[in-house]
């Protein structure tokens, strides 16, 4: 779905079998051409099987293939599915077998996918609210991972002026039969040639434009036998294949576009008003379905909690749709695939104006019981609309932490404002609880906490080998007491503190474990004060239980914290933790296992502070040499840390009260008690509506001012890089050489040693 690194998580590795499919009544065809595909086959049936719009038909066309195996795999496979028509034509080529298959087609949308590329489960879905959503537009395509010969990732932006020197598409797309027709299908001209490139052309030849979605969702296979190959190795057909696509380009104008939506310009919202198209899918199995609303999918706790309560909840019980509201922060969606098919991120799909009726269309298409919002901003201004026009769902929502610096309480905030709209409100800790009933309102009874917990099991010390730990860094601490600051590097995390700790700390070794937007200032200041003997950044690493091994302390000096995801696994595998007294921290840390010290900077007023008080460092220095000078002491709080953690703070307790939860939120006596709320607040309905314009307005005014606040960041970057760089030049051997030598040849040094030698030059001759 993003900017996908390991190539072999493909879609289609089994089949799901998620709908009844008897009666279906298609909305889209999809046309393939079937060749003698015989190894890759089944992988693509279970790709478009496995599609989470079931609302198809599916057109095979064999072109003459005379493999016999091949036949028959093709001929079980589509027998186990109605939906599947397969047509038997003789030999012809693509281009001929694509055009048969649309002339079989009984539906207003073709989509093409050969036999042995692969496609997203969301596809399907998401080329078809393309294209609803923009009736002037005739096809519909989203960006290409290669595999094969050659693996790597496709994602250009269109104009019909690039696509006349360079094919920028594959034929997997989603092209209305309109357009198709208009300009005759694709031409055949013998079996190998660019017939996908030589269509897309005509039909920007007669002024078709297409929507780009901006998502990995389709998998195309390259091969050295594809036709591709037989093309390149034949001089006469790319010749042919040249001069073709040269003849239909003199036809296309240089200025027409892709529709995207990575700028999403903003739109009001107006007469919000359900799709008629969203139809309930036939869902096979009868399933608790919860729609999950998250801004991204990153490294960090909140995002963790998320990935542990999707990929933990019994699959038989309760399924998840989990959309996310901002885009190109999706670094960990590979870990959430392999439990989530309908996995949808907005920005690229959408324009913002259409948002509240996509989750209305969710919330209609899959039935859904539960709306999780955690952390979405957005979500919040969309909630109060969405639960009038579905009061019988339960609208609920996660809080991690409050943040007084972010929005004046961050999440919390909105959360307060809306909630005679929400059903209940959980939290990571009691403290954001209390937050959230003394500063904005809340109920009590509207607010519970679950600890977000640590997988014990995975997170222990019988799981971890110091061999993981690269031998250079193992030798170079032996016998020196360890400090790890495990955290994305940032102002909330407050690096440049711990810097000062290390400074007065000095017999002791810091390694900074992860990365983030402060990681280049932090190595920087690092070298300038001459510590890189003792604080060593190690990145970002996709497993900490070796270095939580190797540490003797965790450090966790944050600004703000929920509860901490690094407390938990540190615990869990036996390290104490030193916490800065944020959020809940204190609820896990005790004196016991650890030390919770006062925060001694005002979050609401100075995030990305550098100049901290003393007593504040001096506390955490105090903390640290209490924690480990006398080993006997020292043993008997790291011993105390996984015993602690196990006693109540394990994922497993928290999966297990969420699973209470989704059932308590779904009984008849819950639902009515809804309905009957919802039923008063329908006086403010169109307050509601408002609510979205609001968000629309302030969101716009706030990528403003970020926009200028990012600029101000890159330039003093730059300057603070550039007066570094300076500094080193200064510093430098060749330097000084060159400004001693610039002195030498300056005029009055010249000057003077002109009148030295006219006055060796006088002596001589007097002499």
């Amino acid at each position: 779905m993003v900017s996908k690194l390991d190539f072999t998580l493909q879609p289609g590795q089994s089949l799901k079998q998620r709908f009844m499919t008897e009666n279906i009544s298609p909305r889209v065809s999809i046309i393939t051409p079937f060749y003698n595909t015989l190894e890759h086959f089944e992988q693509m049936y279970n790709s478009v099987l496995n599609q989470t719009f079931p609302w198809f038909e599916w057109i095979i066309v064999d072109d003459g293939s005379t493999d016999q195996k091949a036949l028959e795999q093709l001929e079980r496979l589509a027998a186990q599915d109605q939906r599947i028509t397969v047509y038997h034509v003789e030999n012809g080529g693509p281009a001929m077998a694509r055009n048969y298959g649309v002339e079989q087609a009984t539906t207003d949308y073709i989509v093409f996918i050969d036999s042995d590329d692969m496609v997203e489960p969301v596809f399907l879905e998401c080329l078809y609210l393309a294209l609803q959503l923009n009736p002037k537009a005739s096809w519909a395509y989203s960006d290409i991972v290669t595999i094969g010969v050659r693996e790597f990732l496709w994602k250009k932006d269109f104009s019909s002026a690039m696509m006349k020197r360079e094919n920028l598409l594959t034929v997997m797309a989603m092209i209305r039969r309109s357009a198709f027709d208009d300009v005759g299908g694709f031409d055949v001209m013998g079996r190998y040639y660019n017939e996908d490139w030589h269509m897309w052309l005509k039909l920007l030849s007669k002024g078709h434009f297409p929507v780009h979605i901006e998502q990995y969702l389709a998998w195309y296979r390259n091969g050295e036998k594809g036709a591709m190959s037989a093309l390149d190795n034949d001089d006469s057909l790319v010749q042919k294949n040249q001069e073709k696509i040269r003849e239909i380009s003199e036809k296309v104008p240089d200025d027409i576009f892709a529709v995207t939506y990575h700028a999403n310009k903003w739109k009001l919202f107006e007469d919000l008003s359900p799709w008629d198209f969203a139809t309930p899918l036939p869902f096979a199995k009868k399933k608790k379905r919860i729609l999950y609303i998250i801004p991204h999918i990153v490294m960090g706790g909140a995002d963790k909690f998320n990935l542990d309560l999707i990929s933990l909840s019994d699959p038989e019980e309760f399924e998840f749709v989990v959309v996310t509201t901002l885009n190109n922060q999706n670094e960990w969606i590979e870990k959430l695939e392999p439990f989530v098919s309908d996995l949808f991120v907005l920005p690229t799909m959408m324009d913002k104006r259409y948002w509240p009726e996509f989750f209305d269309y969710i919330i209609r298409t899959r039935q859904i019981d539960v709306v999780f919002n955690t952390n979405s901003y957005y979500a919040y201004y969309a909630m109060p609309w969405l639960h009038l026009q579905h009061p019988e769902v339960a609208f609920v929502d996660y809080i991690h932490m409050e943040e007084w610096y972010y929005r004046n309480g961050g999440f919390a905030r909105p959360s307060g404002a809306i909630g005679m709209f929400l059903d209940k409100t959980y939290t990571c800790n009691s403290e954001t609880g209390r937050v959230l009933y003394e500063h904005f309102h809340r109920n009590k009874d509207s607010v519970e906490t679950v600890y977000i917990g640590v997988d014990e099991e995975k997170f222990s010390p019988d799981n971890a080998s110091l061999a993981d730990i690269p031998k250079e860094i193992r030798d170079k601490i032996a016998g020196r007491t360890t400090v790890l600051f495990p955290c994305r590097i940032c102002a909330q995390k407050r690096p440049f503190l711990m810097l000062e700790i290390a400074k007065k700390a000095k017999d002791c070794v810091f390694l900074v474990v992860g990365d983030g937007g402060q990681s280049a200032e932090l190595e920087q200041q690092i070298a300038k004060d001459n510590l890189s003997d003792r604080v060593w950044m190690v990145g970002r690493k996709s497993d900490l239980r070796p270095w939580y091994l190797l540490a003797d302390v965790t450090l966790v000096c944050s600004l703000k914290e929920g509860l901490s995801l690094t407390a938990y696994e540190s615990l869990a595998m036996g390290t104490p933790v030193i916490t800065s007294d944020v959020g809940g921290q204190a609820e896990l840390v005790c004196d016991k296992v650890g030390r919770v010290l006062p925060l001694m900077q005002d979050e609401s007023k100075d995030e990305d502070k550098r100049d901290f008080a003393q007593e504040e460092i001096d506390q955490y220095v105090h903390a640290i040499y209490e924690l480990t000078k006398d080993f006997a002491y020292y043993q008997q709080v790291a011993s105390a840390c996984r015993p602690h953690v196990q006693n109540g703070f394990t994922v497993n307790n928290m999966v297990t009260r969420m699973k209470e939860i989704f059932e308590e939120l779904t009984t008849q006596e819950s639902i009515a008690a809804r309905v009957k709320k919802m039923e008063e607040l329908k006086k403010v309905e169109p307050m509601t509506e408002a609510l979205c314009d609001i968000w629309g307005s302030f969101e716009e005014m706030d990528a403003t001012v970020q926009y200028f606040v990012g600029q101000y960041h890159m330039i003093m970057s730059n300057y603070q890089t550039a007066q570094a760089s300076l500094d080193a030049i200064h510093k430098s051997r060749a330097h000084k050489v060159a400004f001693g030598y610039q002195k030498m040849v300056n005029e009055s040094f010249l000057s003077n040693i002109r009148g030295f030698l006219g006055k060796i030059k006088r002596a001589v001759k007097k002499s």
